[in-house]
């Protein structure tokens, strides 16, 4: 009997946490999101194998100004795209080739109205693009309505992880634990473990897999992802007619907020 009730007495102790978005109206964030893969390719065509390197390099960076709210939600805001584009590093090429993304300098008004997102600004973007600019803050679509004990991971659910990702169709895993509370340049913070697993279809019906780990940093009085470093692999798989092709190589993403 008295193990039983220092087990218990022992769980009552463990810290608990709860984890919610609460923006405020004058919230400035300007958020840099960093993304470096490199896939090492073998293509099978008419019975001869091609190895090859391919690599690919994407950075972003916008000022998201809050205007208005409505209780956790954001309502209306603009997003200001300093910088949007990519590099990618053909095969057999010394360099890396530089591209602006279409939203790239882009100044984007997103307010929502009886559920539906609509912008301003948005002239010459397709929906894909305005993806990133609907109103939601990344890992807050994950957070629980209980609290959370320190050490305990949760499983996000699938609907939540496709959101997240912008991919309606995708198989998706998450897990998140949160690792331990800390004081970050004055704010409190939760340091989840973060673990993603995501399997979806790309161009011409080539199967793509990523698989992430790292540590996501939550600030606790507003829900807001101030950094999150995740690695792992990116892999990819094709069997058209004239070819079969199949990679891995490593990936990794960085994101940091900054408030303004």
């Amino acid at each position: 009997m008295n193990a039983l009730l220092l087990i218990a007495v022992s769980l009552l102790a463990q810290d608990k946490v709860q984890l919610q978005f609460q923006p405020k109206v004058g919230d400035k964030l300007e958020v840099t999101e960093k993304m470096d893969a490199t896939i090492h390719l073998v293509v099978n065509t008419g019975g001869q194998k091609v190895e090859l390197d391919v690599a690919q390099r994407e950075t972003k960076r916008v000022l998201m100004d809050c205007q208005a709210i409505d209780g956790a939600q954001i309502t209306k805001a603009t997003y200001k795209v300093e910088e949007c584009f990519e590099e990618k590093k053909q095969p057999g090429a010394p360099d890396f080739e530089k591209q602006n993304k279409p939203t790239h300098g882009k100044t984007i008004v997103a307010e929502r109205k009886d559920g539906k997102v609509s912008h301003q600004g948005a002239d010459g973007l397709s929906e894909k693009e305005l993806q990133d600019f609907n109103l939601d803050e990344g890992f807050a679509m994950a957070f629980p309505k209980e609290s959370v004990t320190v050490g305990v991971p949760w499983d996000v659910p699938q609907e939540t992880i496709r959101k997240m990702f912008h991919d309606p169709t995708a198989d998706g895993k998450m897990s998140l634990a949160v690792k331990e509370l800390k004081t970050i340049d004055g704010r409190k913070c939760a340091v989840l473990d973060a673990s993603i697993k995501m399997k979806g279809k790309a161009e011409e019906g080539v199967e793509m897999t990523m698989e992430l780990k790292g540590p996501v940093v939550i600030w606790l009085e507003r829900g807001y992802t101030m950094s999150a470093k995740l690695e792992g692999t990116m892999s990819m798989a094709g069997n058209a007619p004239e070819a079969k092709m199949e990679g891995k190589g490593p990936m990794k993403v960085d994101v940091a907020a900054v408030l303004k």
